[in-house]
């Protein structure tokens, strides 16, 4: 099969600002919103899923699409992966951390990934072996090696904050020397990771859409991702940790409860 990857990539920066239009001007004005399992979802979550959509199926109509509201449709050897607004509790407070995540896969592998962050003026891209840009500039992870001195971004849900391994973890980090964050943007976070913002992400309920743009960034940007399934179900919710190049091994050590006083 041949694809046109730069076609993808111009489709999928489109596909993000079309929701990123939808959701920028309503910035704690989200309309309805309703629980679910995994988190809030309001009626700009779903319009902005509805403009990206849109743009894909007019410009790819045969493409499989795993989206975080409406799940699957279609079936085929390549999918996008798509998150309409990640950091739905951030942007329904009127903080502006907030973005829209949209990936395209080939047999399972991410080939091309967008984050755009709308409030923020901020296009992060990425195509598989070609290296990732912010608003067209190529980007690097950054070069810190310590733990001391880097910053490390946790995802975290409420009642993880009440896990007493999860809490030994942050504060070994601590311990460590490593300034602790908590964005609560995964998607966003990554591409904050990429561009060398940030040393390292810890998340323990990463779900594709979630991920997949942002992993790319990390990866063509030098950076190192590991995903652990946290069930054998295609498409479950794992547990990531992406890192610059340097302090992946010291996280994850960290993390597993291997190393107890790292430098």
């Amino acid at each position: 099969m041949s694809i046109d990857l730069d076609a993808i990539l111009r489709c999928a920066c489109e596909a993000a600002r079309a929701a990123g239009e939808v959701v920028t001007p309503r910035l704690g004005r989200p309309g309805v919103i309703k629980d679910k399992a995994s988190g809030p979802v309001t009626d700009c979550d779903i319009e902005a899923e509805n403009a990206a959509l849109a743009v894909i199926q007019r410009a790819f109509p045969s493409h499989e699409i795993l989206s975080e509201e409406k799940g699957s449709a279609g079936s085929g050897p390549v999918r996008w992966v798509i998150d309409p607004l990640d950091g739905t509790n951030n942007f329904i407070r009127g903080i502006p951390w907030y973005a829209v995540s949209v990936a395209f896969e080939v047999g399972g592998r991410v080939e091309v990934g967008v984050v755009y962050a709308p409030s923020l003026d901020l296009l992060f891209t990425a195509v598989r072996g070609q290296g990732a840009h912010l608003n067209g500039r190529a980007m690097q992870v950054s070069n810190v090696r310590t733990l001391a001195g880097s910053m490390v971004d946790i995802g975290l849900r409420q009642e993880d904050w009440a896990d007493p391994g999860k809490i030994t973890c942050l504060s070994r980090l601590a311990a460590a020397g490593a300034e602790i964050r908590s964005l609560n943007a995964c998607a966003l976070d990554l591409a904050f990771v990429a561009t060398g913002w940030l040393e390292g992400y810890w998340d323990v309920h990463t779900a594709p859409w979630d991920a997949a743009a942002g992993a790319l960034l990390v990866a063509e940007a030098g950076g190192r991702v590991a995903l652990r399934a946290k069930a054998p179900a295609k498409d479950s919710a794992a547990v990531l940790l992406a890192s610059n190049a340097h302090v992946g091994d010291l996280l994850r050590d960290i993390l597993d409860g291997r190393r107890r006083n790292p430098t």
